[in-house]
């Protein structure tokens, strides 16, 4: 994945000075790039030299689970170790008053393949999970 195609999925973008150094946040539009794009977007977090997001976050509702978590491993696999972390937000009616949400949070996978910096990121692997019930406001 080139600069050219992320440009392109921007929505809109914020820079922000912490710490003596600029952080670009990144809505982007869904990445998806093999079918059908989901209607939420996906957040980045940037350092303003970088051409990927350090830290990507998604949200579904369990219903489109696989797909986020198919996002996931492209964001992983296509950005050269630039993304480290993927925070997965998925979200479950429990009651008609209550609603779930399931925070995973992904960093790279290593394959076995090399390139000219190491070992080839092929995906993500799971490294934190959190279950969270949230009651609805009347």
């Amino acid at each position: 994945m080139c600069t050219c195609i992320l440009l392109d999925l921007v929505e809109f973008s914020v820079v922000l000075w912490v710490d003596r150094a600029y952080l670009i946040v990144l809505v982007y539009k869904t990445l998806n790039l093999q079918g059908a794009p989901r209607a939420q977007n996906d957040v980045g977090i940037r350092p303003a030299d970088s051409e990927f997001p350090t830290v990507v976050m998604l949200s579904a509702w369990v219903s489109q689970r696989s797909l986020i978590v198919s996002e996931m491993h492209q964001w992983m696999a296509h950005s050269r170790r630039m993304v480290q972390k993927v925070i997965l937000l998925v979200w479950r009616e429990i009651r008609p008053n209550m609603i779930g949400c399931s925070l995973e949070v992904y960093e790279p996978l290593l394959g076995e393949e090399e390139d000219d910096y190491g070992r080839l990121v092929v995906g993500g692997k799971l490294v934190q999970h959190l279950v969270r019930r949230i009651q609805k406001p009347r």
